[in-house]
């Protein structure tokens, strides 16, 4: 029988993947980072791999959860999560690729972000979008 990762017939060997439990079971790989940007700027993290889970801390900032767009559409008042000004943690058990980052006010702002990681490539991680989301 083929050992080969790539062979999804085979129901001995898997790969990792968007649908594969083992993926979000397994203690995650740690990636941190962190960012103080200026008013009316964007920042964007762009993960080794899709994350399991995201912990931010930020200051006057709010985030967008998106897969391949920039943060364009939060200025309609909807579409993104307002981080805690007072710098509290916030945790999200979510997968994705990437985070954008702007700023809530005209004045500065800055953020933290712990992600666990799976071992799923990005490029397998499907775009963002519907209700709640672009909708």
């Amino acid at each position: 029988m083929a050992t080969d990762e790539t062979n999804y017939n085979n129901p001995y060997v898997r790969s990792p993947g968007l649908n594969d439990v083992g993926s979000y079971l397994v203690s995650g790989k740690p990636y941190m980072s962190g960012a103080e940007f200026g008013s009316g700027t964007e920042v964007k993290f762009v993960f080794p791999t899709v994350t399991k889970e995201v912990m931010v801390k930020g200051n006057n900032a709010n985030m967008t959860l998106v897969s391949t767009s920039s943060a364009g559409n939060v200025t309609s008042g909807l579409h993104f999560w307002s981080l805690d000004p007072n710098g509290a943690v916030d945790t999200f058990n979510i997968k994705c690729k990437e985070l954008y980052f702007h700023t809530a006010t005209a004045a500065p702002g800055s953020v933290t972000i712990y992600a666990s990681l799976t071992g799923i490539n990005g490029q397998e991680m499907f775009v963002l979008t519907g209700s709640g989301v672009t909708e």
